[in-house]
């Protein structure tokens, strides 16, 4: 069966979506893709992370289920989800691709990496089960704290170095 990629994303940028909405329908030609949105021009939550906490608790816990936590200063490559499907097996858990940083510099997919500050969810795509009822915490590094206790030394999860994700390269 064929995985069903739910793309999260909290909106504060609307200049951004345009983009990001480019780049996703690309991606819809050749797989299902549902893009949850959802706007907080207040600001009412660090880094959107609550918002996306609620869109999670909406997308069923089915093995099927992959979760993208994208943020809105964020492109994924038009690869991105081809290659993290042909990674997919029946064990695999979460797939962790590299990141370019605006400046050039890149957050690098390594085991040695998953921690706050080297990782971004942009880079992060995990299946729907795997997650649980894990949520993101409300601080700005609730994305690499998540991600630091679900993937460190977690069995399923592949590490692809090639760069599928570009940090930061919305700025409006």
């Amino acid at each position: 069966m064929k995985p069903t990629f739910h793309i999260i994303t909290a909106v504060t940028r609307t200049a951004n979506l345009e983009a990001i909405g480019y780049a996703l329908n690309q991606q819809a030609r050749r797989h299902d893709i549902h893009w949850h949105v959802r706007f907080d021009p207040q600001h009412s939550s660090v880094g959107g992370q609550t918002i996306k906490n609620r869109i999670l608790y909406q997308i069923p816990n089915d093995p099927e289920n992959w979760v993208i936590l994208l943020d809105d200063d964020t492109l994924i490559h038009y690869d991105l989800l081809a290659t993290v499907e042909a990674h997919i097996g029946p064990d695999t858990n979460a797939v962790v691709v590299s990141q370019q940083k605006r400046d050039g510099s890149v957050l690098w997919a390594m085991p040695e990496n998953v921690k706050v500050g080297n990782i971004d969810t942009g880079q992060v795509v995990m299946r729907r089960s795997f997650l649980g009822e894990e949520r993101l915490l409300d601080a700005y590094e609730g994305d690499g704290l998540l991600f630091e206790k679900l993937l460190r030394g977690a069995q399923g999860v592949v590490y692809i170095p090639e760069i599928l994700s570009f940090h930061n390269v919305l700025t409006k």
